[in-house]
């Protein structure tokens, strides 16, 4: 089970104050909290797409790749919020789990 943040002031905060990083298929928003272990959660605005259906899919997608390698990530105190794009609907998940990993540890 991926640990999730809660709380929408508590998301909005991160997107606004946290450090960024790009890969190609998501942004990732992350800073520190006060915890011992990272916390998750994944946005899809309407803009990767407007049926409700495929930005489910897209966040599912963006789960699995962060319980896939939650183990191979430093357990620290942050917080994490992805952004998914509009392309990661057609992305090979292989591709997306190996971003997640350059993206996180870099």
């Amino acid at each position: 089970m991926v640990p999730k943040i809660t709380g929408k002031g508590r998301i909005e905060y991160i997107l606004r104050k946290g450090a960024r990083r790009r890969a190609e298929h998501f942004a990732v928003r992350i800073m520190p909290n006060r915890t011992d272990h990272l916390r998750f959660c994944v946005v899809a605005s309407k803009k990767v797409s407007t049926l409700a259906v495929q930005r489910n899919r897209a966040r599912r997608r963006m789960y699995e790749a962060i319980r896939l390698t939650l183990p191979k990530l430093p357990q620290i105190g942050y917080d994490v919020c992805i952004l998914v794009h509009r392309n990661i609907l057609d992305a090979p998940f292989e591709r997306v789990q190996a971003e997640l990993i350059t993206t996180l540890h870099g």
